[in-house]
């Protein structure tokens, strides 16, 4: 369902050159005490994946890598540690959402998401459905509304 490698990796380049004027070398950011192996760019590149593919657990998110991708990321930080250094990034990683949005985006200012699920058909028809499934970038997805406590193709 989720191919969180390769949106690792793709967002692995984005952060390191929005973050070029605030690390060194490795990847850190300049503080006393020793250089961690699993870099602030990385613990950063790690949020923003899972954010992206909708990863809202981090019991759920490093279950994930532990499990299925181990070895693309052997210098994996404990949960706990992972949480703990997110929470002092999340300035930077404020920056690099605005420079994600300048790149993508950078004349608007302003805008809209509209987060209502929009069901494609039964759960139990979901399997044998063709609807908008030409291209993978419209393809409805499996999803759950917390606001129903349903889940949904759509």
């Amino acid at each position: 369902m989720h191919d969180l490698k390769s949106t690792y990796d793709k967002l692995y380049l984005i952060v390191q050159s929005s973050m070029r004027n605030y690390v060194n070398s490795n990847g850190n950011i300049k503080k006393t005490g020793s250089e961690p192996k699993f870099s602030d760019v990385s613990v950063i590149t790690l949020s923003l994946s899972a954010e992206c593919l909708s990863i809202d657990s981090e019991n759920l998110l490093f279950k994930k890598l532990t499990s299925e991708y181990s070895d693309h990321f052997p210098d994996l930080i404990e949960r706990s540690r992972y949480n703990r250094r997110r929470r002092h990034l999340v300035d930077y990683i404020e920056i690099v959402r605005k420079s994600l949005v300048n790149q993508l985006l950078p004349y608007e200012d302003t805008f809209v998401l509209d987060s209502m699920p929009l069901e494609v058909c039964k759960l139990a028809r979901a399997k044998r459905s063709t609807i908008c499934s030409e291209n993978y970038s419209t393809a409805p997805n499996w999803g759950y509304c917390a606001s129903h406590s349903t889940y949904f193709y759509g």
